[in-house]
């Protein structure tokens, strides 16, 4: 039976991993699984240039991790910054500020705004390295309460 890479539906995560030359680490599990962030983060690794700034090529090693937490976190930083870049509030030179900094791969903050009339400093905060189980708590809440609303029995969010 041939060997299966988990990353193979995933080019652009499997193309950045072998151009990193590390192992998959824990994303690997997370494509057995077929974690659901996943179409939607190689998408934006089509989008965005993880050469151009040291703060992206420090996330490839975060991303690359064989811890989750470390892993939750990137996968937030960079489907934010995708996002950002989609609405044209964002462009990779604008990520990592201050510009100039000099104190390793991750900077004060991720990244500044493009608003009209003044650059805003962002952070970007991936609830405690698990941003996934941080949205489904709080869905579920508000679908607890709807359901409540309306004498419905309450679903579980996935």
């Amino acid at each position: 039976m041939p060997i299966v890479d988990p990353l193979a539906p995933y080019p652009n995560i499997a193309a950045l991993q072998r151009a990193s030359g590390k192992g998959p680490g824990a994303i690997k599990l997370s494509c057995e699984y077929g974690a659901p962030w996943l179409p939607r983060l190689d998408l934006a690794l089509a989008r965005l240039d993880m050469t151009g700034r040291p703060s992206l090529r420090g996330l490839v090693d975060d991303l690359f991790s064989e811890k989750n937490g470390r892993l939750f976190a990137a996968v937030a930083e960079l489907l934010t910054f995708d996002w950002l870049k989609q609405k044209g509030l964002l462009s990779e030179c604008d990520i990592g500020f201050p510009a100039d900094w000099k104190g390793g791969d991750d900077p004060p903050f991720e990244g500044t705004l493009n608003l009209p009339g003044r650059p805003i400093p962002f952070d970007v905060k991936d609830g405690s390295g698990d941003v996934h189980t941080l949205l489904v708590s709080v869905l579920q809440r508000s679908v607890k309460a709807e359901a409540r609303r309306r004498g419905a029995t309450v679903p579980t969010v996935h």
